[in-house]
């Protein structure tokens, strides 16, 4: 039984899983998408803390908590309204989960509908996040450094690679395949 699961993970996760068909898979918009799964579980598997944010997703995660509202919230990284003021209004492009992130519903609440090059360093200053502790978030995240600058395309297809990446770096760390 083992041997033919092994084999039939050898057969599927080829290189080109990793960089193309995974990434292909990443650009649904539904939060529940074996892709999205992944990448969630995987950032679980790492350790990864909810952006702007020192608590661990796993905690923020827990579906145990009995709070009245969720911990955390899936951000959409640029806003669908100020995407919609740049012109794209398309939801499939909107909502793809590369432009989403975890992040506390506190801070979620504050980011409104304003463009990540102009939230991302108000909320980093007034959360004191220090240059190392942002780029620490920034690659348990996925983001490529500067994302808030990105042209929304550019940032998108970057990401979807970013979070292959992260995906199969856990999958490393749970003994699927070898470094």
């Amino acid at each position: 039984f083992i041997r033919t699961l092994d084999e039939a993970v050898r057969e599927t996760l080829t290189g080109d899983y990793w960089t193309h068909t995974l990434v292909a898979a990443l650009e649904s918009q539904k939060g529940r998408a074996p892709a999205a799964l992944a990448f969630r579980a995987a950032q679980i598997i790492l350790g990864t803390r909810a952006l702007f944010s020192d608590q661990l997703l796993q905690n923020l995660l827990d579906p145990t908590s009995e709070a009245t509202r969720a911990a955390s919230e899936a951000h959409h990284l640029f806003p669908q309204a100020w995407l919609n003021t740049q012109g794209i209004r398309d939801r499939r492009l909107v909502n793809q989960v590369a432009n989403k992130a975890d992040v506390g519903w506190h801070e979620n609440a504050t980011i409104g509908a304003r463009s990540p090059a102009d939230y991302v360093p108000r909320l980093r200053q007034k959360l004191g996040i220090s240059d190392e502790q942002w780029a620490r978030s920034c690659a348990e995240h996925a983001l490529p450094l500067g994302w808030e600058r990105l042209e929304y395309h550019e940032f998108l297809t970057e990401r979807r690679q970013r979070m292959a990446d992260i995906i199969r770096i856990a999958f490393r760390q749970l003994g699927g395949e070898a470094d």
